[in-house]
């Protein structure tokens, strides 16, 4: 870890600890002084104290420090990403089955099922779909029939075309009409996967995740109708600033592009307003929106903000104290309160 980063993990990795939050295995590792054993945060052991703690960012840092692997969780047998995987995403997407990648590749196909689903977050035969499915919004919007664009986008009948369209669009094709075309990228960050995606003026959703199959269907989740392209220089400059963020950089300001009710608005607006290093409770963001009985509606809208960081909705915490909820998990918004918190010092 970084000096910057280093409390900021602290933080995270308390929060974490008190539930044994999956999630943030592989980022973090903890030792317990009093034994001298090093475990996944996840290791059903009993949990220790907290002046008893330390946090590791690797097996290595531990080892270094003394600590030997924990014998019931494993925390030193960890498998590296396979490189394969970014070649078979890219076959996948452009309309090579998962038997016919597996072949390209040299592995069975059930090798490369459980690859996806470990690193990934998906199943190899849900990317087909969702390529397929992404082929078939193009060529309706270019004028296409259904049943012509099902053809051209690789769909062999209509019944598999309607069970993917329900999947990743949320209507029947015969309904599909959008014509929102979403540009996004995709990064590994300390904290996860980081998945952001614009739209013509600004941020439309940023979001964290532990593989990148969580943050994805987050994303098509919210837009189910909307196209999706590669990453342009606008969604690049995004995705960078936010990482910057992450890694403890200066706070800078990205246009977003929102949707919501009107309220809605106003509080995510109003979350732009509070400056990195400082935090309100409901009730004085409520406050300041002149609603002052709208402390649980404000809530909602918190729960519901589409864009991490850019709408930071992690500097709002509950009035009887504590984290609070956070969609992206309350283990980072703790980092990033603390992260915060040091660079404004």
């Amino acid at each position: 870890m970084t000096s910057k980063s280093e409390q900021a993990w602290a933080v995270a990795g308390q929060v974490a600890l008190a539930t044994r939050d999956p999630s943030i295995d592989g980022h973090l590792w903890y030792g317990v002084m009093t034994t001298g054993v090093y475990c996944r945060i996840s290791c059903p052991s009993p949990a220790p104290k907290p002046d008893n703690t330390r946090f590791f960012s690797s097996p290595s840092a531990a080892l270094a420090a003394g600590f030997r692997a924990c014998k019931r969780c494993h925390p030193d047998q960890l498998v590296p990403m396979p490189p394969y995987l970014e070649r078979a995403m890219g076959a996948l997407a452009k309309g090579v089955s998962p038997t016919q990648t597996a072949a390209r590749l040299g592995i069975a196909p059930a090798t490369l099922s459980r690859a996806f689903k470990r690193w990934l977050g998906f199943s190899p035969k849900q990317l087909e779909l969702f390529a397929k499915t992404d082929r078939f919004k193009a060529r309706m919007l270019d004028g296409q029939g259904v049943m012509r664009a099902a053809l051209d986008a690789g769909f062999n009948d209509d019944k598999a075309l309607y069970r993917s369209a329900s999947t990743y669009v949320g209507m029947t094709p015969g309904a599909y009409g959008g014509d929102r075309l979403l540009t996004f990228g995709l990064a590994a960050v300390p904290l996860g996967w980081l998945l952001v995606a614009m739209h013509r003026h600004g941020l439309v959703f940023a979001g964290l995740g532990g593989t990148p199959g969580e943050v994805m269907l987050d994303l098509l989740r919210r837009f189910p109708n909307a196209r999706l392209a590669p990453m342009d220089e606008a969604a690049g400059d995004a995705l960078q600033t936010l990482s910057g963020q992450l890694a403890g950089g200066p706070w800078q300001s990205i246009p977003v592009e929102l949707a919501a009710t009107a309220f809605r608005l106003r509080v995510w607006h109003a979350l732009r307003d509070i400056a990195p290093g400082q935090t309100l409770n409901y009730a004085e963001l409520a406050a300041r929106l002149d609603s002052p009985t709208a402390a649980r509606a404000i809530g909602s809208a918190c729960a519901a903000n589409p864009i991490c960081l850019s709408i930071p909705c992690h500097r709002v915490l509950p009035k009887s104290g504590g984290l609070g909820g956070y969609y992206w998990r309350p283990w980072r918004k703790a980092f990033l309160l603390a992260l915060e918190s040091r660079s404004t010092q």
